[in-house]
């Protein structure tokens, strides 16, 4: 039994030495004494109360960095989730992943798409018209309009229907009706639209269940609205739809598969995040940026303040997720935020008369209270105390999930979509990636 207890002892003395300089409090001399029997234990003169042990500190975890063949490297921080830390170590072959240019897209097209992300040269009229004639018939469009919206939208949705339909996808047909009937070239039109226009289509062919996993059709449209994005600097006074763009981008990164990688849907969301923050102190049209600041100062009509509050607080949740789940910094402060929600439009009130939060306004107030702690606690470079973790676990115990948006609550509910569904499971991810 002795024997047994002293490997025990050492053991776990190995285990501290590697997490804390200081000693184990159960391997203090007068317990390691114990094991002998109390007449091996020596009296001590004037013994004092042993000090109440403090709560040790948290291992510093630095995260994970791996190097390539050919030196490339890849880091996930301390907060990266071990779904994350297997693509630390995947290798994808060459032949699983197709770096070429889709065969259907011009050469013309791809030449202006290379300069992502800065501005192409050339005659800008003649490259809107060409990238015009790639849209599809208006049939298709809507039906993958309605294939985002209804597939796509419930994991990251920077852009409503409302708008989506009236500011941006009625007016390309439109434009693109005139040049039909008139016969004259679309001289001014803002790439940067066209290009969200895109985006939403490649996001609708990726999830339209009735092509192939990962579609060509969807690789054309992404491909497409790359060039148009270049036909306009990014950098340059961005527009609202230029961080739509981006972060419509980002999305279809993270869901496209091998081809692209998280390492660049994070890179993007951020690039969004920052244009977001752009430097104009008080815009001078409702289409400017800088919507992490609040936009009913400036006597916006109410549209356009919700459309910019929903579209700063989508960001944010898109921004907190990604920097949590791959261990790196995020792009936005609350600290400089004074955004408000968008109204809880999903709003409703049950059989007691209470009323049910709906599923943005709760993913945006677990964005704000819960992600934003985490991470400024978990991602600093000072390693926080063990009181800071459990305070942290306490606040996400309470931050609890209300049972009409927990979908292992309500399972056998008749009426719930396929989106709602997943609304639900990636409320419970939300959670789930914080603990």
């Amino acid at each position: 039994m002795g024997h047994r207890i002293r490997e025990l002892e050492d053991a776990l003395s190995v285990m501290q030495s590697s997490v804390s300089s200081e000693p184990h409090p159960l391997l203090r001399e007068d317990l390691l004494g114990i094991k002998f029997g109390p007449e091996r234990r020596q009296p001590v003169e004037n013994e004092q109360p042993l000090p109440k042990p403090t709560m040790p500190s948290t291992i510093s975890a630095m995260g994970t960095l791996t190097i390539g063949d050919r030196g490339e490297a890849k880091y996930f921080g301390p907060s990266a989730g071990s779904e994350t830390l297997f693509l630390a170590g995947a290798d994808l072959e060459d032949s699983d992943v197709d770096d070429e240019v889709p065969p259907d897209i011009s050469c013309e097209i791809s030449r202006i798409f290379a300069s992502l992300p800065f501005e192409a040269n050339g005659n800008l009229e003649m490259a809107t018209n060409l990238l015009f004639d790639r849209l599809p018939p208006q049939t298709r469009a809507s039906a993958l309009c309605e294939t985002y919206l209804e597939q796509a939208s419930w994991a990251f949705r920077p852009i409503k229907r409302d708008e989506l339909m009236e500011e941006v996808f009625g007016p390309v047909y439109k434009a693109l009706r005139e040049r039909q009937s008139s016969g004259n070239l679309i001289s001014s039109f803002s790439p940067h639209k066209l290009a969200v226009v895109f985006l939403i289509f490649a996001l609708g062919a990726l999830v339209d269940l009735t092509l192939e996993p990962y579609s060509k059709e969807a690789e054309d449209y992404y491909c497409i609205s790359r060039a148009c994005l270049s036909l306009r600097s990014a950098f340059d006074s961005p527009e609202i739809c230029t961080v739509q763009a981006i972060v419509l981008m980002a999305a279809y990164h993270g869901m496209a598969g091998k081809r692209y990688t998280m390492d660049s849907a994070w890179s993007l969301m951020s690039l969004g995040a920052k244009l977001a923050q752009s430097s104009k102190p008080f815009p001078s049209k409702q289409s400017d940026v800088v919507v992490d600041r609040d936009c009913a100062r400036w006597n916006f009509d109410p549209k356009t303040v919700e459309r910019r509050r929903a579209l700063f607080w989508e960001l944010f949740s898109a921004d907190q997720f990604y920097s949590l789940a791959l261990g790196r910094p995020p792009s936005i402060r609350l600290s400089y935020v004074d955004c408000e929600f968008p109204l809880d439009d999903e709003a409703s009130v049950d059989d007691k008369g209470n009323t049910l939060v709906g599923y943005y306004r709760w993913k945006y107030e677990f964005s704000r209270d819960i992600f934003s702690c985490v991470i400024e606690q978990t991602l600093s470079a000072e390693p926080p105390k063990y009181e800071t973790i459990l305070e942290l676990d306490r606040k996400v115990r309470e931050k609890t999930l209300p049972p009409h948006l927990n979908s292992f609550m309500n399972v056998a509910e008749e009426d719930c979509t396929p989106s709602a569904y997943m609304r639900k499971c990636l409320l419970g991810q939300y959670r789930s990636v914080s603990e």
